[in-house]
């Protein structure tokens, strides 16, 4: 275990990152590709703190307080947790940019949870197989094609990864 000695020297102990999270422990891969699509639009740096706290709102389910999301990740990671301020701290900042929802019941605690995107908005990703590259395509005419063709199959769609394979010229 890492630990940072802070200006007060106090010892903080090293939080662990996504690569830490158990097996079975994850997002999806279209929710975790949505919100690193969300994130370079909203130009929110990507970091394995933030990455970590979205895995545990997804984990945690819908109306999780920031408790709930806490007790989740604690067991999500194999190694120390982050402390309920700091995940408190990445909400605030996740419900600022649109990525969650925050609801105050009666009893004043509040409830988050993962806010969709809305139809009209899905991203489309264009994914290079070979470089792993994401190639996020604002077209219009293309998303209103690929919307119809769901539309058809009666599928909701919240975001659209195609993969590419390059051959070698």
């Amino acid at each position: 275990m890492e630990t940072l000695l802070t200006p007060n020297h106090q010892r903080r102990r090293h939080v662990s990152g996504t690569a830490q999270i158990r097996p079975g422990k994850r997002a999806s891969q279209t929710a975790i590709r949505q919100f690193e699509s969300r994130c370079r639009e909203s130009g929110i740096k990507i970091t394995d703190h933030r990455s970590l706290i979205f895995h545990g709102i997804f984990q945690a389910g819908s109306r999780a307080t920031a408790l709930d999301i806490w007790k989740t990740i604690i067991g999500m990671v194999e190694s120390h947790s982050p402390n309920i301020a700091s995940i408190q701290r990445t909400l605030n900042i996740l419900l600022q940019h649109g990525f969650i929802w925050r609801e105050v019941g009666e009893d004043r605690i509040f409830r988050y949870s993962l806010a969709e995107i809305p139809q009209s908005e899905f991203p489309v990703l264009f994914v290079n197989q070979k470089t792993k590259k994401e190639i996020t395509s604002k077209n219009e005419n293309l998303k209103n094609e690929i919307r119809k063709f769901f539309q058809t199959k009666n599928i909701d769609i919240n975001v659209v990864s195609i993969t590419i394979i390059c051959t070698d010229s």
